[in-house]
């Protein structure tokens, strides 16, 4: 492990309150402008966005996490995850650091896993699409187009896929060919068809059984189009939206960040669930733009960021500049909208210059690459 140059110097100061950012992308960039910049260290195995003074290595291991950790010990440590595979790791270290806060419990892995979300969703009124186990499926048991998902894990094991799409009984039997070893790792649902602006959020924290910061928002643009990150979101108020998601909230029985994202059926304008998230996601930021911190409660408000912006929407610059140039007419409409409206890109605020421009221009061939092919 290779740490700052200061690292050892801060850990002299006993009393000192650390904001452990578990990340260095552009999540984990939009969680630390919720806090005293000061306060904020970004702990990966590689840095990839942040400024080289406020980052710790540390390899994405168990052992090599307890170790870094054991280093604080004898500070006012808060820990945030940005990633599944970091709260994954940090939830086995919980039990072993009674001292510190982390914004997750130990049994975030059980809570991640898609049929429990599905169980969750039908003991608070059942609006998980239909559903079954891919080892399970009889053909024709789901209407396509169909999107096969991961159980536990972020990707496909073996592959960097979050999601396939099947769209008729041949493409299934593609799958079928090169998957079939991994079925019963793999849940299949039917897809809910929405509108291009059809993918909505609940956010809260729960603490010791109580819900704080309750926040509801809609991406309305996104890349890849059905499935994929936001390129631009807004807070909403929605009754229906903030009953679903309060409902699963208050029902699951974890400490933490909760966030159940939602499609609107275009057939019954129902609110559909797709998953839920129990660590923070970069498009919440939109929380923050409009006045309340989401993390007022989880750490002392001494602690957290006095910064004002001047606008309420969020963007993420990358996608909007990709569907700019690469999108449909109706996306390459909304973009040029995103480009000349009141949009805030904070990803960019306490980034490296020189890494973030990198990396705008990776994202836009990177997606060139994949339109051309």
């Amino acid at each position: 492990m290779v740490y700052v140059d200061f690292l050892r110097e801060m850990m002299n100061k006993k009393s000192e309150s650390k904001i452990l950012i578990w990340g260095s992308y552009y999540n984990a960039i939009t969680v630390s402008l919720h806090f005293k910049s000061e306060l904020c260290l970004f702990v990966d195995s590689s840095r990839l966005l942040v400024k080289k003074d406020s980052f710790i290595q540390c390899d994405k291991i168990l052992t090599s996490v307890m170790a870094l950790l054991n280093e604080f010990k004898d500070q006012n440590i808060y820990v945030i995850p940005c990633s599944d595979s970091w709260a994954e790791i940090l939830a086995l270290c919980i039990e072993n650091f009674p001292e510190m806060k982390f914004l997750l419990s130990k049994n975030f892995s059980i809570l991640s896993e898609k049929p429990y979300q599905k169980t969750l969703s039908d003991s608070v009124g059942g609006f998980y699409p239909k559903s079954v186990l891919l080892n399970q499926y009889v053909e024709g048991e789901l209407s396509y187009p169909i999107i096969i998902k991961p159980i536990e894990t972020e990707t496909i094991p073996g592959t960097r896929k979050k999601n396939i799409i099947i769209n008729d009984a041949d493409e299934y039997q593609e799958v079928n060919l090169h998957y079939s070893n991994l079925f019963d790792q793999l849940l299949a649902s039917e897809i809910v068809l929405s509108a291009i602006d059809g993918i909505y959020s609940f956010a809260c924290l729960k603490l010791n059984g109580k819900i704080l910061n309750p926040w509801t928002g809609k991406k309305n643009i996104q890349y890849p189009n059905a499935f994929g990150v936001f390129a631009s979101a807004e807070t909403i108020e929605d009754p229906e939206l903030y009953d679903k998601g309060l409902a699963l909230a208050n029902e699951v029985d974890y400490e933490g960040f909760i966030q159940p994202e939602f499609k609107k059926c275009l057939q019954t304008g129902e609110y559909m669930l797709m998953e839920i998230n129990f660590r923070p996601m970069m498009w919440h930021a939109t929380v923050l733009l409009n006045g309340v911190n989401i993390y007022d409660g989880f750490v002392p408000k001494s602690l957290l960021s006095e910064e004002k912006f001047a606008f309420s929407k969020l963007m993420f610059l990358p996608h909007v500049l990709f569907l700019l140039v690469f999108g449909t007419k109706i996306e390459r409409k909304i973009a040029w909208g995103v480009i000349n409206g009141n949009y805030n890109d904070i990803s960019f605020n306490s980034a490296d210059k020189f890494l973030y421009i990198k990396n705008l221009i990776k994202v836009v061939i990177s997606g060139v690459i994949k339109k051309v092919s």
